[in-house]
This record gives C-alpha cells, structure tokens and sequence, in this order.
C-alpha cells in the first residue's frame, strides 16, 4: 500500500479532529474546574493544527497534483500499520476511550499517549515533505504537542500531588 500525499494529511486533519473530540468530551467530564480550562485550552489548539495541515494539503496538492515524493520503507510501513488500525484506531472514537468512570489521572495519561502518538506521526510527515515546502511550520507543531505532552504530565504530577496531600 503506498499512499498520496493527499491521503496523509487527511490522516493529520483526522488526528487533530480525534483530538478535538477528546478534549472536548474530557473538559465536559471532570469535575475539576482547572483541569477542565486545561483540556479546553488543549482541544482549541487541536484546532488552529486542524486549519493548518488543510492549508498544507491544498498548498502540497497545488504544487505536486497527485504525486508524492518517494518514502523510504520505514515510512511507507508506519503508514501501513497506520492505516490498519494499529498505531491510533479508527475503530474506537477517541471520546470512547474515556467513560465516566474514567479519573482524571485515566484522562491526562491518555491525553498524554495521544499527544507522543501525535509526534511521532507529524515527525514522519515531515520527513515525507519536499524540502521546497515550509517544514518549519510542522517542527512548530511538533514543538507544540511536546509542550502538550510536557503540561499535561506537569498536571497529572500536581494533581496527583494534591490529591495524595488531602487523603
């Protein structure tokens, strides 16, 4: 299975959508008022990364029609294992993998895995970019979700912290 470019950034686009939903289903959850600003916060940002990697597939699409530059073999078998379900699951929307009986700490430490997923994934569509087009935007992005990552086990850390204290 090789893939088009067209067919990656939808992936991009459907990560950030799944995180968005996440976020949002979360924030609704718990009942923790500062952890909930948080997890809005996080979902808005999904959003403007959402924007950004449509405007890169039509500005790639415009460029290079329906072509994509050669991948190396890594690459196309991450993408694979992508597309079957293996690395985030298209089966299972991401609001599903937290119930009501999920914990704050269940939350941030899936929101976590989804951010370093998240990474990994943009770190490899970068590397499928052609040097001609702006790489900077996705090492912001990249950036970004590290950020993410790092908030949100800062967070998980406090709350936890805070919670031992009371008990």
């Amino acid at each position: 299975m090789i893939f088009n470019a067209s067919e990656i950034f939808e992936i991009a686009i459907n990560i950030e959508i799944n995180g968005q939903k996440f976020y949002s289903k979360a924030a609704e959850m718990t009942k923790d008022p500062q952890v909930s600003q948080l997890l809005k916060k996080l979902g808005e940002m999904e959003v403007s990364h959402e924007e950004y990697f449509r405007k890169l597939k039509n500005s790639f699409s415009e460029k290079y029609a329906s072509s994509m530059p050669d991948i190396d073999e890594q690459l196309n078998l991450y993408l694979k294992s992508y597309a079957d379900g293996k690395v985030f699951s298209s089966n299972v929307p991401p609001e599903a993998l937290i119930s009501d009986d999920s914990t704050v700490e269940d939350i941030f430490e899936t929101a976590i895995d989804f951010e370093r997923r998240t990474v990994v994934f943009f770190t490899l569509v970068k590397e499928m970019l052609p040097e001609s087009l702006d790489r900077k935007k996705i090492d912001i992005l990249i950036k970004e979700e590290l950020q993410h990552v790092a908030l949100l086990n800062n967070q998980l850390q406090q709350y936890m912290d805070n919670n031992n204290s009371d008990s």
